[in-house]
């Protein structure tokens, strides 16, 4: 059994630390251009200086499994691949159409949820916003620096109706 200092397994660490943040700066210094599903519109937000909003339904924390039972929306603003703001939003009552229309008014560019029904799906889409859906349960800032990196992966959506 090899032994060594802990001094040096600390500098090791400290190492491989160091090479892992340098990685992700590399990584995040630009915002990837996202593909647009088949049915959607193209979205106008590639680019590494324009400002995008993107908006994950939070519960708890974390990203909400139902996107119209969401507690609050956490809005984060990105510039140059980069969050530089985040403001959490309680939303108005669910109804049909009303969260669709709120998050177009909030200048929403992106819907990150774990699962979204179709008719609030195809009303975004169709107000130009981009949504990502199936995405993991985990916090709204994981999830957007993930979607900046290009390395959001997502499954399934949860929601049936």
């Amino acid at each position: 059994m090899k032994k060594e200092s802990i001094g040096s397994g600390k500098q090791n660490q400290d190492q491989k630390h160091q090479k892992q943040d340098a990685k992700i700066r590399e990584q995040s210094t630009s915002f990837p251009t996202l593909p647009p599903a088949p049915e959607e519109k193209s979205p106008k937000i590639a680019g590494t200086k324009e400002r995008v909003i993107v908006a994950v339904p939070v519960a708890e924390g974390k990203n909400c499994a139902h996107f119209g039972h969401c507690e609050q929306f956490a809005f984060m603003e990105t510039e140059n691949g980069k969050i530089i703001n985040k403001t959490m939003q309680t939303p108005p009552p669910h109804e049909p159409e009303v969260l669709p229309k709120w998050l177009h008014d909030m200048g929403v560019h992106i819907v990150i949820a774990g699962g979204m029904g179709s008719r609030a799906r195809q009303i975004l889409i169709e107000k130009g916003i981009r949504v990502i859906s199936g995405a993991p349960l985990d916090s709204p800032e994981s999830l957007v620096q993930r979607c900046l990196m290009d390395a959001l992966v997502t499954g399934e959506n949860v929601c049936d109706h």
